[in-house]
């Protein structure tokens, strides 16, 4: 391990905030992580691994993985215009969904989120403003309007849609965005809401967003959000929050004050499943790199290639947004034909 990384890890502090609604609360530090090197092994923290080696036919090559989400019997894939089924063994099912302008089609699909409460896969369509419920046969069951809606996630505490009502654009402040959070039943009902957050950008800046990203996670009855800063705003670059009382309030930060600033700027996304902390950042090669943190042995790792398999390979763990974890291998015959991609799944020890 390189002496710098590892005065990195060596300095990363967990706070516990005591703050319920503002930055200047009360903070108590918890110190002392033991930096455990730059290579974590898969197997060192789950519980099970389970590979799912999609179908490959003549008729059906997934070109792209824009999302991606499960159910008890099925993962669900958006391909480019498109969602996909395949069962749990990885045999394909047929098209749920397509992109387009006619009965029951979409358009621009954000985001994909299997709700097993109302046994339907739901899709955030940015450019219909509205949430779509589908069958397990493609039927579409129903639909709620959103301004512009970017992520939906069913969670153990109801279906939960970010979605934003476009820029507003000021002639001398730039664009103005809001985002908003929407709690929802199994019927598309709005049960309760929370402003995410409100800012002024400057010029024509823009949100971005990447592959599989994780706004909200739900653990364990427990809901916790983490949304980058676009910019200086009065949200934590380096902390994970927790809904609650309709409010979003600081509930753990990593003093990642020794990375450079553009290291702390890049942070994607932090995730928490029982003993785990995930931070994905954009590493100065623009490489997805991952900070894991091991409360339960105190432990951190900074893993620039992500977390490595019993295949000798690296991965980045993706969330999706339960508790559970995966990651996409891919493959080719021995033709070298490039094959349809494994899903390989994670369940984490607690």
């Amino acid at each position: 391990m390189k002496k710098s990384n590892q005065y990195i890890l060596s300095t990363i502090v967990l706070i516990l905030t005591f703050s319920c609604t503002s930055n200047s609360g009360r903070v108590t530090s918890i110190e002392g992580i033991k930096v455990a090197g730059e290579e974590l092994m898969l197997s060192e923290i789950a519980v099970s691994i389970e590979e799912i080696p999609l179908e490959t036919r003549d008729d059906l090559l997934v070109q792209y993985v824009g999302a991606i989400t499960k159910s008890d019997r099925h993962i669900y894939i958006k391909d480019r215009d498109r969602i996909i089924k395949f069962r749990m063994d990885g045999t394909y099912e047929g098209v749920v969904a397509r992109q387009g302008e006619g009965p029951g089609e979409y358009l621009g699909a954000r985001g994909i989120s299997y709700d097993i409460n109302g046994e339907s896969l739901l899709v955030a369509a940015h450019f219909n403003q509205a949430i779509l419920k589908y069958g397990e046969e493609g039927e579409l069951l129903g639909s709620k309007h959103f301004p512009y809606p970017f992520y939906v996630n069913a969670t153990d505490n109801g279906i939960w849609v970010l979605s934003h009502g476009g820029y507003i654009q000021s002639k001398n402040n730039g664009n103005l965005l809001t985002i908003m959070g929407y709690q929802l039943d199994k019927n598309l009902k709005v049960t309760d809401s929370v402003l995410v957050k409100k800012i002024q950008l400057p010029g024509n800046h823009i949100m971005g967003s990447y592959t599989y990203q994780q706004y909200i996670s739900s653990i364990e009855d427990r809901l916790f959000v983490y949304f980058a800063p676009i910019m200086n705003e009065d949200f934590y670059r380096d902390t994970l929050y927790h809904l609650k009382n309709n409010k979003l309030e600081p509930y753990r930060k990593f003093d990642l004050s020794i990375f450079d600033e553009k290291k702390i700027i890049n942070i994607l996304e932090i995730t928490s499943n029982g003993n785990f902390y995930f931070i994905t950042y954009l590493a100065s090669n623009n490489q997805i790199s991952m900070l894991v943190y091991d409360m339960s042995k105190n432990v951190g790792y900074d893993l620039k290639n992500g977390i490595t398999a019993e295949d000798g390979k690296s991965y980045v763990l993706n969330s999706f947004g339960d508790g559970d974890y995966f990651y996409i291998k891919r493959e080719t015959d021995e033709s070298g034909l490039e094959l349809n991609p494994t899903i390989v799944l994670i369940k984490l020890k607690k």
